[in-house]
């Protein structure tokens, strides 16, 4: 495997996730580059040793994803279980793992595991639903930009921008936003929809998806041009900062959206800037 320590190993059982963990792979191979997905059916070459080309590229991933069905706990009893190996190696080598929900699918018990996996079972996981694929696939991409870094020439590299992006942002809030309201990230998790009237009177919704990640806030944007993916996110306080990026519908360049705001008593105000002005209008939370 090529470019070790920035590759994504996505771990399934053929009986339980095949198929879903090929759209996925599909999906992670044309963001991050095919060289740098490493899943077992494609990459092990004719004559190799499976185990140790298994070992081998856990060792030289920076994710494990582990997609998880109903039936993941349920492996023929008369194979060996390279998954729990797959497993294994990544927290012994200090790697990130993922859980991947599926189906609805939910994350083992430690009793039903060996106790070396124990560790395993406290992982936070995402969940992925088939009618909800595109959203939840943009969600965990938002995820692993943060992981990997993106591949040169990549169609929507702008991670070099993060940290100005970020602190602008900030210094932007602090001079605009005068009432505070500190809260958690994790308040914002969930589903939330803002109605934007422009000068000229246009009506549009914006929904916003927030995901927190080991701390960090991610999700996507779905404007009426396209869905976008969370980036360079920053609670402080009070003020909340993140941008998204996408190519609009019928458009061929990318589209940078910033967003600076605070949380109010009834809803999260936005300031949403772009190239062509600013918005500003209060998201609120929607319901399950």
């Amino acid at each position: 495997m090529q470019n070790a320590g920035n590759a994504i190993f996505i771990s399934y059982r053929r009986e339980d996730g095949a198929a879903f963990a090929g759209r996925l792979l599909d999906r992670l191979s044309d963001r991050f580059g095919a060289e740098r997905v490493f899943m077992d059916v494609d990459d092990i070459e004719p004559g190799r040793d499976f185990v140790e080309a298994i070992e081998e590229a856990v060792a030289e991933s920076s994710v494990l994803l582990v997609v998880i069905g109903k039936s993941w706990l349920r492996p023929k009893a008369d194979e060996e279980d390279f998954v729990q190996r797959e497993i294994l190696a990544a927290l012994g080598h200090g790697i990130k793992v993922i859980p991947i929900l599926i189906a609805g699918a939910s994350m083992p018990e430690a009793a039903d595991l060996p106790k070396e996996l124990a560790l395993f079972t406290r992982k936070n996981a995402i969940v992925m639903r088939d009618s909800h694929f595109h959203d939840d696939v943009a969600t965990l991409l938002g995820i692993l930009e943060r992981e990997l870094p993106r591949r040169r020439g990549g169609r929507r590299g702008w991670a070099w921008a993060v940290p100005l992006t970020a602190a602008l942002l900030i210094v932007l809030g602090g001079i605009y936003w005068y009432r505070t309201a500190v809260f958690d990230p994790a308040s914002l998790a969930g589903d939330w929809r803002g109605e934007v009237v422009t000068s000229q009177g246009y009506r549009y919704a914006v929904d916003f998806h927030f995901v927190v990640f080991d701390g960090g806030l991610t999700g996507t944007v779905r404007y009426p041009t396209g869905l976008a993916v969370i980036g360079a996110a920053e609670v402080d306080g009070s003020r909340i900062a993140f941008q998204s990026e996408h190519v609009p519908q019928f458009e061929t360049e990318k589209a940078l959206i910033r967003f600076h705001g605070r949380m109010e008593k009834n809803g999260l105000r936005l300031l949403m800037r772009t190239d062509q002005g600013q918005e500003e209008f209060i998201a609120r939370r929607r319901s399950p």
